[in-house]
């Protein structure tokens, strides 16, 4: 990467160069991290991959004449593997209360938007229990699977936005998230912390352990957990700067139990452990 340009960064320059002659060009970079987070097992791997993002970015920056917008998505913020050094202007709205609800539903906006389709499944339910089943019951079955995400010190809670679209497509309560796949990753990294793992739930963190410290093979636990969706923003305290962290709803729960826990049975016995025992039937009654 370092001298001359690739041939793809060529092209990339010509093709932003040649769209904005039209109109100013959007770019969007959807798991921009994916490259580095699947290659934590080979570190070699990983660095090559990462000086190709490096290109990428510093491409892009070369370009900010012809872009009018960039949007980066991404589970871990590498922040001391300097991705972005030569593309230093992005702002990070990770954890921004303007941006609170950004990636998910409020209650709000499902009883604004989506109420012939809820009205229609309190139908069919009621039908089909013999019973009355209102919008109202439907929002409390609906915010216990999948509503619960906090990303920021402001009190705004959201629903799962896949989830709860397929929840409304398909009239039945599932965990659909979880369907999507683990990270492998993700798994990967926690077996290394398999004795703390379970005294994670309730944890507590700074924002800046939580999105500031993330090297390609170093990242803590509950970083870990919180950026990839299975632990969520449960309290803030203004005056400590702790955020109380935990997992957001039933969907997750099942989703814990169900995919990441078996994944430790190598390791230990833990449905054997009293304590381990204890956590799983105060978070999943059905374990």
């Amino acid at each position: 990467m370092r001298g001359s340009k690739s041939p793809f960064l060529t092209q990339l320059s010509r093709l932003i160069t040649t769209l904005s002659e039209k109109s100013p060009v959007v770019v969007l970079v959807d798991e921009y991290d994916k490259p580095l987070t699947a290659q934590l097992d080979d570190p070699d791997t990983a660095s090559k991959n990462k000086e190709v993002l490096q290109g990428f970015f510093s491409t892009l920056k070369t370009l900010d004449a012809h872009v009018r917008f960039t949007f980066v998505t991404g589970i871990s913020k590498f922040a001391q593997v300097s991705l972005f050094s030569s593309f230093n202007n992005l702002e990070d709205l990770t954890m921004d209360p303007a941006f609170a609800d950004m990636m998910g539903y409020t209650k709000e906006e499902l009883t604004t938007y989506f109420t012939l389709h809820m009205q229609a499944i309190a139908e069919k339910r009621s039908q089909e229990f013999g019973k009355e089943v209102t919008q109202e019951d439907l929002l409390k079955e609906m915010g216990a699977w999948y509503n619960g995400y906090r990303f920021s010190e402001k009190k705004t809670f959201v629903y799962n936005p896949f989830s709860t679209l397929n929840f409304l497509k398909k009239r039945q309560i599932a965990g659909y998230w979880y369907e999507t796949g683990t990270p492998t990753f993700l798994i990967n990294e926690l077996k290394k912390y398999s004795e703390s793992m379970i005294s994670l739930d309730g944890t507590t963190a700074t924002r800046e352990e939580l999105m500031g410290t993330s090297y390609i093979d170093k990242t803590s636990l509950s970083a870990l957990m919180y950026q990839t969706g299975y632990f969520t923003i449960q309290d803030y305290s203004p005056v400590s700067g702790l955020y109380r962290l935990g997992l957001p709803n039933e969907e997750v729960r099942r989703a814990f139990v169900n995919s990441l826990v078996k994944n430790f049975a190598p390791i230990a016995d833990l449905r054997g452990s009293g304590e381990f025992v204890k956590v799983l039937e105060e978070h999943c009654p059905d374990f």
